[in-house]
């Protein structure tokens, strides 16, 4: 009687071996290794093919040589890092309200040797959304305090986290919008990343719809439980004496969860305003000299 089944599993089989061959065929410089009978690879001089025992037959099938291994491995690699590069592309330009944003990196930075620029390295090397604190990046305007965020935000961007640099009055005033929808999105997008810098938080301008919103968005985010920079002019002082009872409670709750980094020193847009026009001045007297 014949054995259908026996006949369906060569039949599947015999299709197995041939698409294999076809997808590894033979090239004008591989050869039969004259000990096994083997057809072996002429560049790397490891077997194209084996033996293997199917249904009680040595049968002889195709393998991956090493050179053929190597170059699906670098292919694999090839595409894993043009995944990632996209996955950057796309993070940032999520992360960030302008392109200017994407060119502020460590390795951009002109003062690497501050201790408060180390500390932001050491935070973004160290990044983990369970594990992190948030930060308060705080100091007198143009010390570095959004250059240092940025990079923050650059730097866990590569390592594949999601980061959102945005101002707390904005977010501050969706959470408190009177459309539904926008307050939703507002939320969810608190939620969401990996990590959200709240820049340019101050003092000024505060009405109590704006308190009400910065409120609402620092102690959301501190519900969601993920990591939270705040850049802001606001003193040392101001943080520990503050006049108004809803900002206590939001700073009570910065205290519990971010470590405090101070930036001292002059106004850096200052300084390069002035160091340009030095440039200029040295530019027209070279052009003017005889």
């Amino acid at each position: 009687m014949k054995n259908n089944s026996n006949d369906f599993n060569n039949d599947f089989f015999d299709n197995l071996i041939k698409r294999a061959k076809e997808a590894n065929p033979v090239k004008p410089e591989d050869y039969i290794d004259e000990k096994t009978g083997l057809l072996f690879c002429g560049n790397c001089k490891t077997p194209k093919r084996a033996y293997i025992d199917f249904l009680g037959k040595k049968t002889e099938v195709p393998v991956v040589c090493k050179c053929e291994k190597e170059k699906e491995e670098e292919e694999r690699e090839r595409e894993k890092e043009q995944n990632r590069l996209a996955f950057v592309e796309k993070a940032k330009n999520a992360c960030f309200p302008s392109e200017l944003y994407s060119e502020m990196t460590f390795e951009n930075s002109d003062s690497p040797e501050r201790d408060s620029e180390a500390r932001c390295r050491e935070y973004a090397e160290d990044f983990d959304v369970k594990k992190s604190r948030g930060l308060v990046l705080y100091g007198s305007p143009g010390t570095g305090k959004s250059f240092l965020a940025a990079s923050i935000c650059n730097a866990i961007i590569k390592k594949g986290f999601s980061a959102l640099f945005t101002d707390v009055m904005s977010a501050g005033a969706d959470l408190v919008s009177v459309v539904k929808e926008d307050r939703e999105k507002a939320e969810e997008k608190l939620n969401y990343y990996d990590l959200v810098v709240f820049d340019d938080f101050g003092m000024d301008r505060q009405t109590d719809y704006v308190l009400d919103g910065i409120q609402k968005a620092i102690v959301y985010r501190y519900n969601s439980g993920k990591p939270l920079i705040i850049t802001t002019n606001i003193t040392g002082d101001q943080f520990k004496n503050p006049k108004d009872v809803r900002l206590r409670r939001v700073f009570s709750r910065l205290f519990e969860r971010c470590d405090f980094i101070e930036l001292s020193g002059a106004d850096r847009r200052i300084n390069k305003l002035i160091e340009r026009e030095r440039q200029r001045k040295r530019e027209n007297n070279r052009n003017i000299t005889p």
